[in-house]
């Protein structure tokens, strides 16, 4: 696996819009969703996306960092009787990419997706009025701005482990490429298996 640390020393771009407050008090956070959309964010309280079938995660971390991460064993305790899932255990959890963006002060965070498909990480101090960005995924070559003021735009966490931006639900217009599909190689030597990116991974 191409392990990604490419969104590093990123100088924060302070916030133009004087309502922020107003725009996120108006978005519900997300809940145990593999998507976030302009009517979500991700904060303290719901700090991850995990795909369908629960192998990929991203989260806001209390730093302010954003992570994506794959969970490589997933233990899974099903009643015998009802067959409904009683626990799940992540063992190990694997760094696919972040944006090094955590910080020791005890500020705000949060994650959301402007009308435009892009993506972004802001925070703001605890004593503070303002709203800075600390990241935002117009950062990356991979990335393009929707220039459709009608479209919305959709983040998806597939069970492949792609991570990526479409112009809106029903489009296959991608208008970025967070982290590529993730594929499994098995060497005939031995049992050991090894996990891929399919694809170039996405660098500044």
């Amino acid at each position: 696996m191409v392990h990604i640390r490419n969104l590093l020393n990123v100088n924060p771009v302070e916030s133009t819009s004087s309502n922020v407050d107003d725009i996120l008090a108006a978005k519900p956070t997300v809940k145990h969703t593999s998507s976030l959309t302009l009517n979500n964010i991700l904060d303290a309280k719901h700090p991850e996306l995990i795909s369908p079938n629960g192998r990929f995660i991203l989260r806001l971390e209390a730093s302010g960092n954003l992570r994506y991460l794959e969970v490589l064993d997933l233990q899974t305790k099903i009643d015998s009787i009802t067959n409904n899932v009683l626990s799940k255990t992540y063992l190990f959890e694997k760094t696919l990419f972040f944006t090094s963006t955590g910080d020791s002060w005890p500020d705000e965070h949060i994650v959301n997706l402007t009308a435009n498909g892009v993506l972004q990480v802001r925070a703001k101090p605890t004593f503070m009025t303002e709203w800075k960005t600390t990241w935002t995924s117009s950062l990356s070559a991979q990335c393009k701005k929707s220039s459709i003021a009608s479209n919305i735009p959709i983040l998806v966490i597939q069970n492949s482990g792609s991570l990526a931006i479409y112009a809106h639900k029903n489009s296959s217009e991608k208008l970025c490429t967070l982290h590529p599909e993730v594929i499994y190689q098995t060497n005939n030597m031995s049992t050991k298996i090894t996990t891929g990116s399919k694809g170039k991974s996405p660098r500044l």
